[in-house]
């Protein structure tokens, strides 16, 4: 059972916790922030679990091999790409840490992309788009600060704020491509046309989603 709450105004995963981790004293332990408290130090956590649950954190296959086949194969860089990810254990911490959650609770939030983006970069998917759909709105990936305060209060190591990050690149190569080649794919599935991975990859495309979703940012923050 996992116990998680605030202690001296900071996010922590009690069930793992050391008295001595606080020495001398006092500890203060609250209500996880940014949930709404059922009594004493439970708190409602169900929008978390919905949450995940409108992001398809699972595996998704539009073809599935034959059972004769054996299961879906993996060599170790495969596995590699997600299994910081895949640490995960719901603890909500990184929930509590995040500004944005507590002013917007219709943000999706950062373990929910970072579970998405464990499903995106899994070898065996096939739902990263469906995915992407989602997550590619106001109330998404693009929503979320890079404050880093997740990555922080994570237990795990999991690095949500990495996640986001990755995510927000990739949904902007995916925006510029569809401007640039309309109906064409590259490692997404679905219709369409798919280019070689080094056209989609050069670094000519990469400074065209530079130019059009980082420096219009840069320059609001200047002036």
């Amino acid at each position: 059972m996992q116990l998680r709450y605030d202690v001296n105004g900071e996010p922590a995963l009690t069930c793992s916790a050391f008295l001595t981790d606080y020495a001398p004293g006092p500890i203060r332990v609250e209500p996880l922030r940014n949930f709404p408290v059922i009594r004493d130090l439970v708190v409602e956590i169900g929008d978390f679990h919905a949450q995940a649950a409108d992001r398809q954190a699972w595996l998704v296959r539009e073809e599935h091999q034959p059972l004769d086949l054996g299961e879906y194969l993996q060599t170790p860089a495969q596995m590699d790409e997600y299994t910081q990810f895949s640490m995960c254990i719901n603890c909500m911490l990184c929930y509590s840490a995040c500004p944005v959650y507590g002013l917007d609770p219709d943000f999706v939030g950062p373990a929910a992309i970072a579970l998405a983006q464990r499903y995106n970069l899994d070898s065996r998917d096939q739902g990263a788009h469906e995915r992407r759909d989602v997550l590619n709105t106001a109330e998404g990936v693009w929503r979320a600060p890079s404050s880093g305060n997740a990555t922080t209060a994570c237990p795990k190591g999991v690095d949500p704020a990495g996640a986001i990050q990755r995510l927000k690149l990739s949904t902007a190569l995916d925006s510029v491509r569809s401007l640039l080649f309309p109906g064409v794919h590259d490692d997404l599935p679905g219709p369409g046309l798919r280019l070689p991975t080094a056209l989609v990859s050069t670094p000519t495309l990469h400074l065209l989603v530079l130019r059009a979703a980082v420096l219009p940012a840069v320059r609001g923050c200047a002036s």
